[in-house]
Parts: structure tokens; C-alpha cells; sequence
């Protein structure tokens, strides 16, 4: 049988939005976000294992000390009920390379961990090209084997110019100052 179109409704589309998202479902890709009052290009990610949500976990570029680099830094948060076992290391692998990040200290029993390290500007420009790109997130725990995951560039294009005029325009000496 022949297919046969149907003719358009009568009634008027009506748009809604949705309510009661969290704020982290609402983000999609890498966003400018501000951090102890500076502005980083961040995404965030749930934290899971085997499907079961955990927590969250942030990579974000931050402004450099110069216009040459820019802070790379990983932040995970994990519930109260989930007592975290001790970051060992993590590695970000970005542009062909691994870059290992430095942990940050955190007090005993701390629900959140850090780490951070410093990126030539060309990476973080390479990265938010408007071609598919992704890096790669590896953390290792004391007492288990090694998690990755890879997170595509979404947005990062869009989000890069803001980004980039907000590090020229504050200043990039109080942007080196933050802190995972």
C-alpha cells in the first residue's frame, strides 16, 4: 500500500518546559562556570560503579598564569554513605598524551579529593576545536584497579571564546591562585 500523509492537526502546539531537574541535568557538555570566583570551562559527570551513582566527579580548565597555560583540575565528591577509599593517582590523557595530576590534600574521612596540573594553552584550543575530540579521565584507588572514562568536547568550542575573554579580562594572576 502506498503511504498517505496526514493532514496537519488543528490543535496549536503547545511548548512546555520541565520542571524539577537538578542543576547538573540541565548541563550539557562543557559550560563556563564560575569557581571561588573565577571562571573555569567545566564538566561534570556522575561518579558511578556498574551503574550505581556514587557521587560526581569535575574536570575543569581554569586560568593560567599566563596567557600560556591554563590549570587542568579534577575534583570528585563522592555521597556520606560511601566511604571513600584513598585516591592514589589520577591521569587525564589529552592530546595524544598522558598528563599526571597532582593531588591535592585532603583531611581524613573528606568526602571530596583534587587534583590538578598546568596545560600548555595550544592543548586546551587543540581540545575545544570544533572537531569530535575527547580526553580520557584515569583515576587509580589504593586498594582496587585503575577507572576511565572519556569525555567527548560538547560544547567546549561554543563555550571557549567566553572563557577565554573572561581569564584576559580579571586578570590571569588571581585566576592562577585557585585551587582544586
Amino acid at each position: 500500500e502506498a503511504a498517505t500523509t496526514a493532514a496537519p492537526s488543528s490543535f496549536p502546539v503547545k511548548r512546555i518546559a520541565m520542571t524539577g531537574q537538578r542543576e547538573h541535568e540541565k548541563e550539557r557538555g562543557w559550560v563556563v562556570a564560575d569557581r571561588s570566583g573565577s571562571s573555569t570551562l567545566t564538566r561534570r559527570h556522575p561518579l558511578t560503579i556498574e551503574g550505581e551513582e556514587l557521587g560526581t566527579f569535575e574536570v575543569s580548565f581554569a586560568c593560567g598564569a599566563t596567557s600560556n597555560d591554563f590549570q587542568l583540575l579534577y575534583t570528585e565528591t563522592r555521597r556520606a554513605s560511601d566511604a571513600p577509599q584513598a585516591l592514589k593517582a589520577v591521569e587525564i590523557r589529552l592530546a595524544g598524551r598522558a598528563i599526571a595530576l597532582s593531588l591535592g590534600q585532603s583531611p581524613a574521612g573528606e568526602r571530596t579529593v583534587s587534583a590538578s596540573a598546568v596545560v600548555a594553552a595550544s592543548v586546551l584550543k587543540n581540545f575545544a576545536a570544533s572537531a569530535s575530540r575527547s580526553l580520557t579521565v584515569e583515576t587509580t584507588l589504593e586498594d582496587a584497579e585503575a577507572a576511565a572514562i572519556r569525555l567527548g568536547n560538547t560544547n567546549a568550542f561554543q563555550n571557549l571564546p567566553a572563557f577565554l575573554a573572561s581569564c584576559a579580562q580579571q586578570g590571569r594572576a588571581a585566576h592562577a591562585r585557585l585551587q582544586p
